[in-house]
């Protein structure tokens, strides 16, 4: 994110997954198959993003911050079993689509403030 001076906002919770070994540990932990569909809240640059796409089916990453989206399809963009949204999740039907068509991984780096109201819901 540094590369597009790009500053994180505190009003968003923005905190960036950087360490390769808590990705490879989240990843791990997802015990992904090349047929899943993996729902990726607060995609942020991509990093986990990246990672993601060549081992499952399909990634849908969503990013509430309208730079950020641009930043992901500069960076990961090109990838056909991507779907990027810029959209605040909560203010979306993505999850209750999910829960009712098809069976999904959710994963995200997620701020406490968004975190907490998620995982209560579904």
């Amino acid at each position: 994110w540094d590369k597009y001076g790009f500053i994180p906002q505190k009003k968003l919770g923005q905190n960036f997954l950087i360490d390769p070994g808590i990705v490879n540990r989240i990843i791990k932990a997802l015990k992904l198959d090349k047929k899943d569909t993996v729902l990726e809240i607060g995609a942020g640059t991509g990093v986990l993003t990246e990672k993601l796409i060549p081992l499952v089916k399909k990634v849908i990453a969503i990013e509430i911050d309208e730079k950020l989206c641009q930043i992901l399809e500069k960076e990961v963009g090109e990838y056909p079993n991507l779907k990027i949204i810029c959209a605040d999740v909560t203010q979306t039907s993505l999850l209750d689509r999910f829960h009712q068509q098809e069976k999904v991984k959710i994963v995200g780096n997620l701020p406490y403030y968004l975190a907490s109201p998620l995982l209560l819901e579904y």
